[in-house]
């Protein structure tokens, strides 16, 4: 059984049959919370086994704590939330999306190639390039584009300048040695 609470709460409930403990039943919830940025994990036993107990597991756990960039920003005030999350969209921005914006391509040439990419199951760039769409240098500008880390954006759309991104960078390296 699946529920779902929410776009950052997955919880489902499942059943297990052990020959030792007969059928358990467990509670998995998967939490992302991006206000404090972590991922949490539970998993109770909610019946059989004689005993309830839950165990969290949180990326913090597997690695040493570092403060995402971002938070450090906003908390500074250097930028607003308003303009994370638009620097944090254009990472996520696919790589026909940056070919139309660029006008390397039309919306209509990428549909095309959307469709031929259906048929062949290449990569859009490929398919873009073998249509005679770009060349191979418009490909490695829009891939590289795509790699662009957040601070780079903050700074290129102009919400942020070079020294506060390197005081939060050293804040963030500072904060992850004290832990």
């Amino acid at each position: 059984m699946v529920l779902f609470f929410g776009q950052d709460s997955t919880t489902f409930d499942f059943t297990w049959n052990s020959s030792f403990f007969g059928d358990l039943t467990f509670r998995h919830q998967i939490v992302h919370s991006h206000l404090f940025d972590k991922l949490s994990i539970n998993l109770t036993i909610i019946k059989g086994g004689g005993r309830n107990k839950m165990v969290e597991h949180t990326e913090e756990n597997d690695r040493q704590y570092k403060p995402k960039l971002g938070k450090t920003l906003v908390s500074k005030g250097y930028i607003t939330e308003e303009e994370l999350e638009k620097a944090l969209s254009e990472q996520r921005v696919r790589l026909g999306e940056v070919l139309v914006r660029s006008d390397r391509i039309t919306a209509e040439q990428l549909h095309i190639a959307l469709g031929h990419q259906k048929e062949e199951s290449i990569k859009i760039g490929e398919i873009c390039k073998k249509m005679g769409y770009i060349r191979s240098e418009d490909l490695n500008w829009a891939l590289n584009r795509m790699k662009r880390r957040l601070g780079e954006i903050l700074i290129e759309i102009g919400v942020l300048k070079d020294s506060e991104l390197q005081h939060s960078l050293a804040l963030q390296k500072k904060s992850s040695q004290d832990s």
